[in-house]
């Protein structure tokens, strides 16, 4: 009975979309913030790199309208430095969106997929289209800016996080 259900196993997976996921790259519970980040972990499918950026407290989308911004960075030349960023924001009609840049240029290439699987997580799709990989490895890290609420004397605090950079080898 063991070979069958064996069997059955491997052809399950074969069936299932090629997706690999690198070691997810932890932060510390160290910022005030309703974005201090938990972790990040980069992957890719055959046509996109993959991101999942999860914090450690839940958090409303709508938090990115005014008083916050999530960034996932990327280095895919492979010089240390970030080459390309996903920006997560909220527009003034209450659409989350996810836009890839080059740095340095103030236009977007164009739109990642971003899903919400969770209230701590959010998930981007890079397609492979919209970036150039020169590199068998992509360096990668998060970082979020959040406006904390002004106080009872309109004293407002911005505070930021950022997490190590970490590396998915393809």
């Amino acid at each position: 009975m063991l070979p069958y259900v064996l069997a059955g196993s491997l052809a399950l997976g074969a069936a299932a979309p090629a997706l690999a996921h690198g070691v997810p790259v932890g932060d510390a519970n160290d910022t005030a913030s309703a974005l201090d980040l938990s972790s990040v972990v980069m992957g890719h499918t055959r046509r996109a790199y993959t991101g999942k950026i999860v914090t450690f407290d839940p958090f409303e989308s709508s938090i990115l309208a005014a008083d916050g911004d999530v960034y996932l960075d990327l280095d895919l030349a492979g010089t240390k430095k970030f080459d390309y960023y996903v920006w997560v924001d909220q527009n003034a009609t209450g659409t989350t969106t996810a836009k890839v840049f080059k740095v340095g240029r103030a236009r977007s290439l164009g739109k990642a997929k971003l899903t919400r699987p969770n209230t701590k997580t959010i998930s981007v799709s890079i397609p492979k289209s919209l970036v150039k990989r020169t590199k068998r490895a992509v360096g990668f890290g998060a970082r979020t800016r959040w406006q904390q609420p002004a106080d009872a004397y309109g004293e407002s605090t911005l505070l930021t996080d950022k997490t190590s950079r970490g590396t998915h080898r393809f």
